[in-house]
């Protein structure tokens, strides 16, 4: 299997709507709408928030980053697509280093959105 180049993509969101006191389900809708299924239901009833061709997404925010890649990768085994984590919040940097460091050792998307309130 070859190696997937991991993207980090860090994205300043200036606008008051963008603020992480927003729930979960609106950043799904930002990144699934029209290329997803959201909340796709697995045989063992847990569900993707974003499942795509190629991708088992997983959304969240970004102080539960290792949650969210653990899910992102039971994700992927069981539908057979590639592992991708959406992250939210205002400081990327302090989880950059963790994140840079398992997007290295698995092969692993990573979409990092930092919010500005």
């Amino acid at each position: 299997m070859r190696l997937l180049a991991a993207i980090l993509l860090i994205v300043t969101a200036l606008n008051p709507a963008f603020a992480e006191d927003h729930s979960e389900a609106y950043y799904q809708h930002l990144l699934c709408d029209g290329v997803g299924k959201m909340e796709y239901r697995l045989q063992d009833g847990t569900r993707v928030d974003c499942l795509t061709e190629t991708h088992a997404w997983e959304v969240d925010f970004q102080h539960k980053w290792a949650e969210a890649f653990g899910q992102a990768m039971h994700y992927a085994r069981m539908t057979g697509r590639e592992p991708a984590v959406l992250l939210v919040g205002d400081n990327a940097d302090k989880y950059a280093g963790r994140i840079i460091a398992l997007t290295k050792a698995h092969e692993i998307r990573i979409l990092v959105v930092t919010v500005k309130p």
